[in-house]
Protein backbone atom coordinates (compact mmCIF):
# COMPACT_ATOMS: atom_id res chain seq x y z
CA UNK A 1 0.00 0.00 0.00
CA UNK A 2 1.11 3.53 -0.46
CA UNK A 3 1.45 5.35 2.73
CA UNK A 4 -0.03 8.25 2.00
CA UNK A 5 -3.34 9.36 -0.38
CA UNK A 6 -2.74 10.34 -3.70
CA UNK A 7 -2.33 13.94 -4.62
CA UNK A 8 -1.88 14.67 -8.09
CA UNK A 9 -3.46 16.84 -10.68
CA UNK A 10 -2.13 14.66 -14.07
CA UNK A 11 -2.95 11.11 -14.65
CA UNK A 12 -0.36 8.40 -15.41
CA UNK A 13 -0.84 9.14 -19.47
CA UNK A 14 -0.28 12.85 -18.55
CA UNK A 15 -3.77 14.08 -18.94
CA UNK A 16 -4.97 16.20 -16.29
CA UNK A 17 -7.04 15.20 -13.89
CA UNK A 18 -9.32 17.58 -11.12
CA UNK A 19 -7.67 17.42 -7.99
CA UNK A 20 -10.37 18.91 -5.66
CA UNK A 21 -8.87 20.20 -2.17
CA UNK A 22 -10.64 21.37 0.35
CA UNK A 23 -8.68 24.94 0.77
CA UNK A 24 -11.31 26.73 2.78
CA UNK A 25 -9.19 28.50 5.91
CA UNK A 26 -12.31 28.33 8.12
CA UNK A 27 -11.54 24.33 8.32
CA UNK A 28 -8.07 25.05 9.62
CA UNK A 29 -5.77 23.70 7.22
CA UNK A 30 -4.88 25.54 3.86
CA UNK A 31 -2.13 22.41 3.05
CA UNK A 32 -4.69 20.55 2.78
CA UNK A 33 -2.93 18.52 -0.70
CA UNK A 34 0.48 18.38 0.85
CA UNK A 35 -1.22 16.63 4.31
CA UNK A 36 -4.60 14.91 2.97
CA UNK A 37 -4.16 14.08 -0.69
CA UNK A 38 -6.72 15.16 -3.60
CA UNK A 39 -10.25 14.23 -3.75
CA UNK A 40 -10.94 12.44 -7.23
CA UNK A 41 -13.98 11.27 -8.99
CA UNK A 42 -14.18 8.00 -9.91
CA UNK A 43 -13.11 8.06 -13.17
CA UNK A 44 -9.78 9.97 -12.49
CA UNK A 45 -9.45 7.65 -9.75
CA UNK A 46 -8.57 5.39 -11.76
CA UNK A 47 -6.27 6.80 -13.84
CA UNK A 48 -3.93 8.32 -11.15
CA UNK A 49 -2.39 5.63 -9.88
CA UNK A 50 1.34 5.18 -10.76
CA UNK A 51 3.20 2.53 -13.58
CA UNK A 52 3.28 -0.57 -11.29
CA UNK A 53 0.50 0.45 -8.74
CA UNK A 54 -3.39 0.33 -8.75
CA UNK A 55 -6.44 0.89 -7.48
CA UNK A 56 -7.86 -1.33 -5.33
CA UNK A 57 -10.41 -3.87 -5.98
CA UNK A 58 -13.42 -3.78 -3.11
CA UNK A 59 -11.88 -6.90 -1.68
CA UNK A 60 -8.51 -5.58 -1.65
CA UNK A 61 -9.43 -2.55 -0.10
CA UNK A 62 -11.71 -4.16 2.80
CA UNK A 63 -10.59 -7.80 3.42
CA UNK A 64 -7.16 -7.40 3.58
CA UNK A 65 -8.10 -5.75 7.56
CA UNK A 66 -10.30 -8.01 8.37
CA UNK A 67 -8.44 -10.42 10.50
CA UNK A 68 -9.59 -8.06 13.43
CA UNK A 69 -13.37 -8.80 14.53
CA UNK A 70 -14.26 -5.45 15.71
CA UNK A 71 -15.24 -2.63 13.16
CA UNK A 72 -14.11 -0.56 15.51
CA UNK A 73 -10.83 -2.17 16.16
CA UNK A 74 -10.22 -1.78 12.24
CA UNK A 75 -11.01 1.72 12.24
CA UNK A 76 -8.78 2.25 15.02
CA UNK A 77 -5.89 0.53 13.22
CA UNK A 78 -6.07 2.20 9.47
CA UNK A 79 -6.62 5.58 11.11
CA UNK A 80 -3.05 7.50 11.45
CA UNK A 81 -2.11 8.53 15.17
CA UNK A 82 -2.75 12.04 14.84
CA UNK A 83 -6.56 10.79 13.94
CA UNK A 84 -8.81 10.36 16.96
CA UNK A 85 -7.44 7.61 18.72
CA UNK A 86 -5.53 6.09 15.56
CA UNK A 87 -3.02 2.89 16.12
CA UNK A 88 -1.86 3.17 12.86
CA UNK A 89 -0.92 -0.59 13.31
CA UNK A 90 -0.79 -1.60 9.59
CA UNK A 91 0.92 1.66 8.36
CA UNK A 92 -2.43 2.53 6.30
CA UNK A 93 -2.20 6.04 7.84
CA UNK A 94 -5.77 7.23 7.14
CA UNK A 95 -6.47 10.80 7.56
CA UNK A 96 -9.92 12.40 8.05
CA UNK A 97 -9.76 14.36 4.63
CA UNK A 98 -14.28 13.90 4.24
CA UNK A 99 -15.40 13.92 0.47
CA UNK A 100 -16.75 16.58 -1.95
CA UNK A 101 -20.34 16.38 -3.57
CA UNK A 102 -22.43 18.41 -5.12
CA UNK A 103 -20.38 21.42 -4.53
CA UNK A 104 -19.62 21.02 -0.87
CA UNK A 105 -16.57 19.60 1.30
CA UNK A 106 -18.38 17.44 4.10
CA UNK A 107 -16.74 15.57 6.80
CA UNK A 108 -13.67 16.92 6.92
CA UNK A 109 -11.93 15.60 10.10
CA UNK A 110 -14.36 13.61 10.75
CA UNK A 111 -14.11 10.90 7.95
CA UNK A 112 -11.57 9.27 5.65
CA UNK A 113 -13.84 7.54 2.28
CA UNK A 114 -11.52 5.67 -0.21
CA UNK A 115 -12.79 4.40 -3.65
CA UNK A 116 -12.17 1.10 -4.99
CA UNK A 117 -11.99 0.00 -8.36
CA UNK A 118 -15.30 -2.20 -8.33
CA UNK A 119 -18.16 -0.96 -10.19
CA UNK A 120 -21.64 -1.55 -9.01
CA UNK A 121 -23.69 -4.47 -11.13
CA UNK A 122 -27.30 -4.60 -12.32
CA UNK A 123 -29.78 -2.11 -13.49
CA UNK A 124 -29.58 1.46 -11.72
CA UNK A 125 -26.05 0.53 -10.49
CA UNK A 126 -23.84 1.22 -13.53
CA UNK A 127 -23.19 4.39 -12.74
CA UNK A 128 -21.49 3.82 -8.99
CA UNK A 129 -18.67 2.00 -7.88
CA UNK A 130 -17.55 0.62 -3.77
CA UNK A 131 -15.85 2.39 -1.16
CA UNK A 132 -14.66 2.23 1.79
CA UNK A 133 -15.46 4.43 4.83
CA UNK A 134 -13.31 4.94 8.20
CA UNK A 135 -14.83 6.92 11.22
CA UNK A 136 -15.47 5.29 14.48
CA UNK A 137 -15.52 2.14 12.54
CA UNK A 138 -15.43 0.82 8.99
CA UNK A 139 -18.22 0.49 6.44
CA UNK A 140 -18.39 -0.26 2.29
CA UNK A 141 -20.93 1.54 0.16
CA UNK A 142 -22.07 2.16 -3.19
CA UNK A 143 -21.42 6.00 -4.58
CA UNK A 144 -22.20 7.79 -7.64
CA UNK A 145 -18.92 7.97 -9.65
CA UNK A 146 -19.17 11.95 -9.26
CA UNK A 147 -18.36 11.72 -5.89
CA UNK A 148 -14.84 12.87 -4.42
CA UNK A 149 -13.20 10.50 -2.49
CA UNK A 150 -9.46 10.14 -1.61
CA UNK A 151 -7.71 7.43 -3.34
CA UNK A 152 -4.97 4.84 -2.37
CA UNK A 153 -3.06 2.44 -4.65
CA UNK A 154 -1.45 -0.61 -3.73
CA UNK A 155 1.04 -2.44 -5.75
CA UNK A 156 0.45 -4.80 -8.59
Amino acid sequence: WMAENMATDQATDGTPVTCDANTDPEDGDTDFVEKYGCLYTWEDAMKVCPSGWHLPTLDELFLTYMGEDDYSTIAENLRATTWANGADKYGFSALPAGDYYNGNYCGFGEFAIFWSSTEGEGEGYNNRAFYLTIDSGVDTELAVKTGHFSVRCIKN
